[in-house]
């Protein structure tokens, strides 16, 4: 990878300015969080940059949350099971969600040694107990997926 100079960051910027006001413009394609924010357009492109996504993917998987640059757990997730570092093994599908209560998800760093794992699990208890359960539209029409969710962002 080449060293970029002053110079180039500049350029750099300066097209990634353009490039929010240009998405800016186009109001309809845009996810609402981001509408008349092009500062929050920048700092989600910069952040996904980093990360190795490209701006569109960054401006629809990407929230900013208080200036501050959040990772919705379905983003985690394609991250995680995309990164050549990990493997993961197992995630609870929704149907073991709702029957057994609980979601686990198996991996392991691909440098551990064989047969060492993580295994990480959240469930329907731990959100009732936090009174997640039924709080809001998300946790009642699709309570599998926000157990998943709250399991993959452990």
């Amino acid at each position: 990878m080449t060293k970029m100079t002053e110079l180039d960051l500049h350029k750099d910027h300066v097209e990634i300015m353009q490039k929010a006001k240009l998405y800016e413009q186009s109001q309809s394609m845009l996810p609402k969080q981001f509408r008349g924010k092009p500062a929050d357009i920048v700092i989600a492109i910069e952040t996904g940059r980093e990360l190795g996504m490209t701006p569109i993917g960054s401006i629809r998987s990407l929230n900013v949350i208080q200036g501050k640059v959040a990772f919705p757990a379905k983003t985690q997730l394609a991250m995680m099971i995309k990164s050549p570092d990990y493997h993961w093994h197992t995630i609870s599908s929704n149907k073991e969600i709702m029957e057994t209560g609980v979601c686990t998800m198996k991996g392991a760093r691909k440098c551990w040694p064989d047969g060492v794992m993580q295994e990480v699990t959240y469930s329907v208890q731990e959100a009732k107990d936090a009174r997640l359960w039924g709080s809001s539209p998300s946790w009642k029409n699709h309570p599998a997926d926000m157990v998943k969710h709250r399991c993959v962002t452990r």
